[in-house]
């Protein structure tokens, strides 16, 4: 696609500057083509990511085959209740509305986008605070690189502001049992039984 033909509509105060680290250049090939990392379109599958658990292990999307995968984007800190802790209130939900099969066939990502702060013991405390099932929910942290990269796949961005904060996009996804993106849900409007 080229765009060819830009027109000005209106002007406004222009967004604050993105953190420089959530600008990642994979290495070639690494999302499928060579190209630079772009973002999965519903029916794309989606490419191969490893982080670190709140149990200090790894986790990869490849180890997770077979099973459906609902992930968002959060921190530990987040100061705003509707943001963060709203989406990990949602996350418990979903948990607990599953039932005995789907709950076997789905796994739960929160993937942290503070990771110089959110350790695996950061998380793990996180978790059981929020009454997250950590054994059907994982809570990732890693790199930033690796993070900013995942990101970028769904469309989230993410930036330090002044006062520490994280300012970001709330997206929830979910990955079907063969790797292919299936849905994503913007904002927190989204209901568990959509979810599910």
């Amino acid at each position: 696609w080229r765009v060819t033909r830009v027109r000005v509509l209106a002007q406004g105060t222009p967004p604050p500057t993105p953190d420089t680290r959530a600008h990642v250049d994979p290495p070639p090939r690494e999302v499928g083509q060579g190209e630079g990392y772009f973002q999965v379109g519903v029916g794309q599958l989606v490419p191969e990511f490893r982080l670190i658990a709140q149990n200090g292990e790894a986790l990869a999307l490849s180890g997770l085959a077979g099973k459906a995968v609902v992930l968002t984007f959060i921190y530990t800190r987040c100061p705003m209740p509707d943001f963060c802790p709203l989406v990990t209130h949602k996350m418990v939900e979903i948990q607990k509305a599953l039932g005995t099969e789907l709950r076997e066939r789905t796994q739960l990502l929160l993937v942290t986008i503070d990771p110089k702060f959110d350790t695996p013991e950061v998380l793990e405390r996180f978790g059981r605070q929020s009454g997250l099932d950590l054994g059907q929910a994982s809570l990732l942290t890693g790199p930033i690189r690796q993070v900013a990269l995942l990101s970028s796949y769904f469309g989230p961005e993410f930036w330090e502001q002044k006062d520490g904060s994280i300012n970001h996009k709330i997206r929830l996804v979910v990955v079907d049992s063969r790797g292919r993106l299936h849905a994503e849900l913007h904002g927190t409007t989204w209901t568990t039984d959509a979810v599910i």
